[in-house]
């Protein structure tokens, strides 16, 4: 749920290193109110007994990711998606070999249940991060930034849908948030904050 303020971070972090995407009032209250949304969603799930460590770890993965975003706007507009995600791919593997070896983390058997995980995660997960890479080529980052608040909007339903899941009361109100502030936010024009 956290992820929620992610929209307005990356709002933040464009109108400062971003050329036009200004800051905007309505940006950054569209930001708000879908984040805010996002807290009605999950009201009945929230839980304050979360380690600091832990809610740092999010904050800290939020604005990396938000880092990266910017960075990817600014410098990899010439860059193919396939190429992108390969060279993601490539460098988060190298990154984080040193500590699957130091934590010395087990191999998943390779078990029916496993193997369609991984074709999942590399299939629909692929997909999605190509689909994010030609969006930013061609959107302004804080309009790509919003599918961040909209993705749980859509696994609730598919929950209730294909698994027939249990969707809370507050799930209409919070999700009709959630899309006042994308709309909100992503119709804004540049107007000043």
């Amino acid at each position: 749920m956290l992820w929620g303020i992610y929209p307005t971070v990356v709002t933040l972090g464009a109108a400062r290193f971003l050329a036009g995407e200004p800051l905007s009032a309505r940006r950054i209250a569209g930001g708000l109110v879908a984040a805010l949304g996002l807290i009605v969603v999950f009201w009945a799930k929230l839980s304050a007994d979360a380690p600091l460590p832990s809610l740092a770890a999010v904050l800290l993965a939020i604005l990396c990711s938000a880092a990266g975003t910017m960075l990817f706007k600014r410098f990899a507009h010439d860059v193919g998606p396939i190429a992108l995600n390969a060279i993601a791919t490539g460098a988060s593997a190298i990154a984080l070999l040193p500590l699957v070896l130091v934590a010395r983390v087990p191999v998943l058997p390779p078990d029916e249940s496993a193997l369609l995980a991984l074709a999942y995660l590399i299939v629909i997960g692929g997909s999605a991060f190509l689909l994010w890479a030609w969006l930013l080529q061609r959107w302004p980052a804080t309009r790509v930034s919003y599918q961040t608040v909209l993705s749980p909007l859509v696994a609730v339903l598919l929950g209730a849908v294909v698994l027939s899941e249990g969707v809370e009361p507050l799930f209409l109100g919070g999700g009709a948030l959630v899309l006042l502030g994308t709309w909100v936010a992503i119709t804004a024009h540049a107007e000043p904050a």
